[in-house]
């Protein structure tokens, strides 16, 4: 994750108090959702870009003990 975000990333917390690692550029997150997972039912991430101002996410990425809903 650190190689992928370079230094000097911040982490910023949502209004659900979940973390999310930004990049200085601004340009690439890495989300967890652990607070609130919806629309999914169990916790995740997110792997996350931002292409012409808007973020483009991956799909969830469910630990590998959690079920995939």
């Amino acid at each position: 994750m650190k190689q992928w975000l370079k230094e000097d990333y911040r982490i910023i917390t949502n209004e659900a108090g979940d973390k999310a690692f930004l990049s200085k550029d601004g340009l690439r997150r890495v989300r967890f959702d652990f607070n609130d997972a919806v629309p999914h039912k169990n916790i995740h991430a997110h792997i996350e870009i931002k292409v012409n101002n808007k973020w483009i996410k991956s799909g969830p990425i469910y630990p590998i003990d959690i079920p995939h809903e």
